[in-house]
């Protein structure tokens, strides 16, 4: 009589789908949205999930930049993972090939850099393509990995930054997804907060219909005339 021996089999348990970490993310994402679309103040609903996005998006720091009336800049609004920022140091960037937000802003496309500092990785994009250092190194922040997203509905909003530091995880096609999605929701929220604070003419000026210095000198005639208040106050501005 043969005897057969028993073998223990271990057997892994497989990783879960990627359907659905991505509804985890959905429903995460949808959470922070609800906050921030029933708060008066952006800025303060941005510092009430800071912590959230940073979890959520797997990131050491992210920056925020909306839009300048000028049609020519960006400024960072809200900048993510720095608990020592005070707001005392205002940062604008140009729409300019030669900063990674400025390209952003200026291509209206995303950039995943693996390395900031690799000079060859960003001439690959473009021939004057830069990272200036001094912020980050007047930080002491290590930065290597970045992910950098316009913001935008018809017209540019703004730009989204992810940043990561040296020794962390490399940025993926999923990263890339998952910020786009991140500045679909901010740009409802920036297309919300401009609506409730622009004048009517204001929008003409985002579309390249007329320049700043054209609405000036229309509202001065308007404002002269009584044409302006009355427009508003009877809703026959039209775009």
């Amino acid at each position: 009589m043969t005897e057969t021996a028993s073998t223990d089999i271990e057997i892994e348990t497989p990783p879960p789908p990627v359907v659905e970490k991505q509804d985890e993310f959905v429903a995460n994402l949808s959470k922070i949205y609800q906050r921030l679309k029933y708060s008066k103040k952006l800025k303060t609903a941005m510092k009430e999930v800071e912590q959230d996005l940073l979890r959520l998006l797997d990131v050491k720091l992210f920056t925020v930049y909306q839009s300048v009336d000028n049609g020519k800049e960006i400024l960072a609004s809200f900048k993510g993972g720095d608990p020592d920022d005070d707001d005392s140091t205002e940062i604008r960037v140009p729409f300019s090939p030669t900063s990674l937000a400025g390209y952003v802003a200026l291509s209206q496309r995303a950039l995943v850099i693996e390395n900031v500092l690799s000079s060859d990785e960003l001439i690959d994009i473009h021939p004057r393509l830069q990272f200036d250092k001094r912020f980050s190194e007047a930080k002491g922040w290590n930065v290597k990995s970045m992910i950098i997203v316009p913001i935008k509905d018809e017209i540019l909003l703004g730009v989204m930054q992810l940043i990561n530091f040296e020794g962390d995880r490399e940025f993926t096609k999923t990263d890339l997804k998952h910020a786009m999605m991140v500045s679909q929701m901010l740009a409802k929220q920036f297309r919300s907060s401009l609506q409730s604070t622009q004048g009517p003419y204001d929008y003409l000026v985002q579309k390249s219909k007329i320049s700043g210095v054209e609405l000036a000198e229309m509202q001065t005639m308007l404002h002269s005339m009584g044409g302006l208040s009355y427009a508003q106050s009877h809703g026959r501005v039209q775009y």
